[in-house]
């Protein structure tokens, strides 16, 4: 059975121009999941202890299910993390969009530039998963100059 082909998300304005795309990773979401369990497994660990009902040998099987749960809850909300940097903004698949002034600030990682937004008082932070992160931080530094 071929493979249907989803509706693009991103709905470009006349005279914009896209300049790079990204897609959120697979492993980003499995590591957001693998330090949730660890939190919700300690958070878990401690709880139970003062509980006088509570085994050790329950907290294993606890991360694994929680594990499993929150992991494909994570997979299944992955792409909301896509973008795309046009000539006008950065769009977030969430539906938000930034215009290129509202760029505060990158930082490079090894496979995603984190960038900061600042909107009036209000400032966020963003993960931008990318297979070329240099070249996504010579376009946002065109922002930072302008």
């Amino acid at each position: 059975m071929p493979k249907r082909v989803s509706k693009d998300w991103l709905q470009l304005d006349q005279g914009e121009d896209l300049i790079l795309r990204g897609s959120a990773r697979r492993e980003t979401a499995l590591r957001i999941a693998v330090f949730t369990t660890l939190g919700a497994t300690a958070i878990y660990g401690v709880l139970g202890s003062f509980v006088g009902l509570f085994s050790w040998a329950m907290v294993p099987v606890f991360a694994l299910i929680f594990y499993l749960a929150f992991g494909a809850f994570m997979l299944g909300l992955r792409h909301q993390g896509d973008w795309a940097l046009t000539s006008r903004a950065l769009h977030l698949r969430k539906g938000l969009t930034f215009s290129r002034d509202s760029i505060a600030g990158i930082k490079p990682l090894d496979r995603a530039v984190i960038v900061t937004i600042r909107r009036k008082d209000a400032v966020a932070t963003q993960r931008l998963d990318t297979d070329a992160p240099a070249d996504l931080v010579v376009e946002l530094k065109k922002a930072l100059e302008d």
